[in-house]
């Protein structure tokens, strides 16, 4: 409801960026003071477990070079890494981006 609330009042301000990331950590803040206040942990706020168990992925976010991003890969693979999240070197505003590869 919080959240919803400062999304419409950020209308005037820009839904993108600083802001959302401001209204992100207040929601986030929100639902732990609350599970504090009522000493539970948040997954049950929010509807309970899911699974018994949730795989970890490697991930890193910031764009690099194919030789950058291979070595990385190889580096999650022999952490024991069974998933990994990558990033394209090339967006859709790079046109001449797929010829880099």
């Amino acid at each position: 409801m919080v959240w919803d609330l400062l999304y419409r009042l950020s209308l005037p301000l820009g839904r993108s960026g600083i802001m959302m990331h401001a209204i992100s950590a207040i929601n986030i803040m929100m639902y732990d003071l609350y599970s504090k206040y009522l000493n539970i942990p948040v997954y049950q706020l929010i509807g309970g477990k899911t699974r018994k168990r949730i795989r970890a992925y490697a991930s890193h976010l910031h764009p690099t070079n194919i030789n950058k991003l291979q070595e990385e890969a190889m580096e999650y693979v022999k952490d024991g890494y069974k998933s990994m999240k990558m990033r394209f070197i090339a967006g859709p505003s790079d046109i001449n981006g797929i010829e880099k590869i």
